[in-house]
C-alpha cells in the first residue's frame, strides 16, 4: 500500500505521504496505548487487547459504512 519508487528522507514527506490523518491516528494510537499500559484495574484485563479490539471495531464499521455508501 505505501510502496513508492523514492525514498523517503524527512518527515514531511512520510507525513504527506501518509497523510496528516493517518499521522494522527498512529499518535494517538500510540499515546493511548502507552497510557494503557500503566494502567492496573484487574491483573487478568488486559487494557491492551481491549484497546486492539476497539481499534479493530472502529476499522471494521469505517469499512462497512464506506460500503454502504457506495452502494446507495
Amino acid at each position: 500500500v505505501y510502496s513508492l519508487q523514492a525514498q523517503i528522507d524527512t518527515i514531511t514527506q512520510a507525513i504527506f505521504h501518509l497523510g496528516f490523518s493517518e499521522v494522527k491516528n498512529l499518535v494517538v494510537t500510540l499515546s493511548v496505548i502507552d497510557m494503557f499500559e500503566s494502567i492496573s484495574v484487574f491483573p487478568s484485563f488486559n487494557m491492551i487487547d481491549i484497546w486492539k479490539h476497539s481499534m479493530a471495531v472502529g476499522v471494521t464499521t469505517r469499512n462497512i459504512g464506506s460500503a454502504i455508501q457506495g452502494a446507495g
